[in-house]
């Protein structure tokens, strides 16, 4: 916890970012080999509902990095 507070605001942020993109592309990882495992079966619907779910996720990171990278105005905007 101590390493954590001796960061700087933009190095905690960074590391939030990088941590969000990481469990991100972990989970989009592991989607897509079950669903290549499975891709004789018939996509089940939780399969699909995972998938939509992930689009969004990853649609939000987007849009909350691209908030904090604008600065103000462009935070607001988005």
């Amino acid at each position: 916890m101590n390493t954590l507070r001796a960061l700087s605001v933009s190095g905690q942020v960074a590391l939030l970012f990088v941590t969000l993109f990481g469990l991100l592309l972990l989970a989009t990882a592991v989607l897509s080999v079950q669903t290549v495992r499975h891709s004789g079966d018939e996509t089940s619907e939780r399969s699909l509902r995972l998938l939509r779910d992930l689009r969004s996720l990853w649609v939000g990171a987007v849009v909350f990095w691209l908030a904090w990278m604008s600065g103000p105005v462009g935070a607001t905007l988005l």
